[in-house]
């Protein structure tokens, strides 16, 4: 099997390694890795994956066969075929981070972030959310903050908030059939390329609660990739 130019270029540029395996290909980012029959399964894989530890790092996920298994604190929840019902499984049963004294050391957060970005991001205050111009513009307007018990803060992207700003910055594009974050990874992408292209992000007045704003991003960011 030969990996396409256009596939292998498409996981270059999102941070991601694929590697052709016995098995089919390789997907890899820092330690999570994910094995698919074909390359477009195996990127869209890790896709999800990752949008997920993201949102919810108390997680790992590993992979035997066919079989994707999702731990907590070491000890496997869930094992399943289908990785969007191995999600919703997992959230059932463990729905928050567990209790500090349960809870070994994490792996850094970092390590789902593609590598490429992984100094800068750090430098930036956040290992696993961009911190560039638009994710510090947006990011508080649609971004839930809880208080954990070890004093830490957990993050969490507030979805409908998020669909208002994408709505209003005239994107009609959804993804019921998706989790929520692979939902948010993808609107926040769309998100990305319009405010390229218009040169503005418009927060609504149904966010801010009070008037509509509009935001015009820096020349570095527009150059940006």
């Amino acid at each position: 099997m030969t990996i396409h130019h256009a596939t292998l270029k498409k996981a270059e540029s999102l941070g991601y390694d694929l590697t052709e395996t016995e098995d089919g290909v390789e997907a890899s980012v820092g330690s999570l890795k994910i094995t698919a029959h074909t390359a477009k399964e195996a990127l869209a894989l890790i896709q999800q994956a990752a949008s997920f530890l993201v949102e919810h790092p108390w997680f790992t996920i590993d992979q035997s066969g066919d079989l994707f298994a999702i731990r907590c604190d070491g000890t496997i929840l869930v094992q399943n075929e289908d990785l969007d019902e191995a999600f919703t499984l997992a959230l059932e049963e463990q729905p928050e981070p567990p209790e500090p004294e349960n809870l070994e050391e994490p792996e850094e957060p970092a390590s789902i972030v593609p590598p490429k970005y992984k100094n800068e991001y750090k430098a930036r205050g956040d290992s696993t959310r961009c911190g560039d111009w638009l994710c510090e513009n947006l990011d508080p307007w649609v971004t839930n903050t809880t208080a954990l018990r070890t004093g830490n803060h957990r993050r969490n992207t507030n979805l409908e908030l998020l669909k208002e700003v994408v709505k209003a910055n005239g994107i009609d594009k959804t993804w019921p059939h998706l989790n929520p974050g692979q939902q948010a990874m993808n609107a926040r992408n769309m998100l990305r390329s319009k405010v390229k292209k218009t040169l503005s992000l418009i927060i609504p007045a149904t966010v801010t609660g009070d008037r509509e704003l509009t935001l015009v991003p820096d020349n570095e960011w527009i150059a940006s990739k």
